[in-house]
């Protein structure tokens, strides 16, 4: 082992006084170090430690989803090794080698990270620093506090269907935070659970879809950061006019903002005692840590203003009544781009994890069944393919065709265009409903004249007759 020695700095001036804002000692640090020794347990083994489920810090303001020792040495890990990423680069056992005794060390043949190493610990006091084998080690590294001045945010007056919408969301997500324990997700999080945060927002589309309300395009788990351990769960619901912002504990709604405004937590946090006023804070998404932006693509219910659907290929299907009949081919196909984007998450929200991650070129994304190899259409009389892909799936009432296509929509002069998605669940005939659904492939003939964006849970009008109550579903990424 070669000693490199002790490096000093100048001590800085001490945050607010309270466990959010200064390092943890004591009996605290000791229960940190033990809490991240079973979080380690977690990620390495896929397994709970035998003591996750009854742990509990002894002082009460850690036992809330504010205190977050995880996330303040994937911080100090991250911007140690890396300051010029926007997500996280630390791992699982880097973090808790962290908490547990303030070690950080990383491969002497990554250049870029040793130099940023010995830069965050020339600027550190106390921290000693070594080479071991083929790593450089340093010891005593302090977690790192959150830096920056969010830049406010301007909410906008949605209208009055939009706004009654924010509210019955808003009375929804009171009632139900009313109802959870905060002090259970310092377990849940050591048993692989999920959050009281990821938990209300499966609620929410529970919620909507049971009170047949639009359903938002996404809801996203994102972190207030402050301080050092400091960090509220806050839920981004976005919509068609841009999105609001939830406190994860409370259920309070701000906003709602315009697509492209700037991510603010300190709404949010002032509502908090716990958060020092004036203090620098962040939003950052929760399942990556990465700095939350706004502007960002994402699936929408609907194309934007003056958007087209690609025009369908049209070819010859003669019949005796038609000679010159021609059919279409389904939607043309679209080839993702390399990384392919990855379907709208939930799919189907009352079930699907929404950490699953599922890239347009597997298909389907479905609620505890794997990716599948579809088998590609080939309906009709005519023998003209579609450009329709299938699974068939087991049900109690029988078999379940789920088909997928990938399509455009593009601007009136051609260019640009954005990706569409629509999928359609093909049930069978006798499923109770009346009339019943159609429980065939899509036919060349189900999307003649491209229809007007289908909602979950309607029916198609487009689907051979106007009768037949296939559920589909229709995204756009823009």
């Amino acid at each position: 082992m070669l000693a490199i020695g002790v490096m000093t700095a100048p001590s800085l001036a001490q945050s607010p006084s309270s466990i959010y804002y200064t390092e943890a000692s004591g009996a605290l640090s000791t229960e940190v170090s033990s809490f991240m020794a079973m979080y380690k347990t977690l990620k390495t083994t896929g397994q709970p430690h035998a003591g996750a489920a009854g742990f509990l810090y002894t002082d009460p303001q850690a036992n809330t989803p504010l205190f977050d020792a995880i996330l303040a040495s994937q911080r100090t890990v991250s911007g140690t090794l890396n300051f010029d990423e926007a997500c996280p680069v630390a791992t699982p056992v880097q973090i808790a080698l962290h908490a547990g005794n303030g070690t950080i060390s990383n491969d002497l043949t990554d250049t870029e990270a040793t130099i940023n190493h010995l830069d965050a610990a020339l600027g550190a006091e106390g921290v000693t620093v070594s080479v071991e084998g083929d790593q450089l080690v340093s010891q005593g590294m302090p977690p790192e506090p959150v830096s920056g001045t969010p830049i406010p945010a301007q909410a906008f007056v949605p209208t009055p269907e939009r706004a009654a919408w924010i509210a019955d969301i808003e009375w929804h997500t009171l009632q139900t935070t009313a109802t959870q324990n905060p002090a259970e997700d310092v377990a849940n999080t050591l048993l692989g659970l999920p959050t009281n945060a990821q938990q209300l927002a499966w609620s929410i589309w529970d919620h909507l879809f049971d009170t047949q309300h639009d359903e938002p395009d996404e809801i996203r788990v994102l972190k207030a950061e402050f301080g050092i351990y400091g960090a509220l769960p806050v839920l981004e619901v976005t919509f068609d006019q841009g999105f609001i912002l939830i406190d994860g504990l409370t259920g309070e709604a701000f906003g709602p903002y315009a697509d492209g405004q700037p991510y603010d937590p300190i709404p949010l946090l002032s509502n908090h005692p716990e958060y020092e006023p004036g203090s620098p804070a962040s939003l950052i998404v929760a399942e990556t840590g990465c700095e939350a932006v706004g502007g960002r693509k994402r699936w929408r219910l609907n194309p934007p203003p003056n958007y087209t659907p690609k025009a369908p290929v049209l070819v010859p299907c003669p019949t005796p009544q038609d000679p010159n009949r021609m059919c279409p081919t389904a939607p043309v196909p679209f080839v993702p781009p390399n990384p392919p984007l990855e379907w709208p998450r939930p799919f189907y929200p009352r079930e699907t994890d929404e950490d699953v991650r599922v890239p347009l070129d597997q298909f389907p994304l479905m609620p505890g069944i794997p990716p599948a190899s579809p088998w590609r259409t080939n309906p009709g009389l005519d023998g003209n393919p579609t450009d329709w892909s299938c699974i068939t799936i087991d049900s109690v009432l029988g078999p379940v065709h789920f088909c997928g296509t990938i399509t455009e929509h593009c601007h009136p002069s051609g260019s640009p265009c954005i990706p569409r998605i629509i999928i359609c669940a093909f049930g069978p005939d006798d499923d109770g409903r009346n009339p019943p659904r159609d429980r065939r492939p899509p036919q060349p003939a189900d999307w003649p004249a491209w229809p007007d964006p289908i909602d979950y849970e309607t029916t198609n009008p487009n689907s051979g007759t106007p009768t037949n109550p296939n559920n589909c579903y229709d995204r756009y990424f823009y």
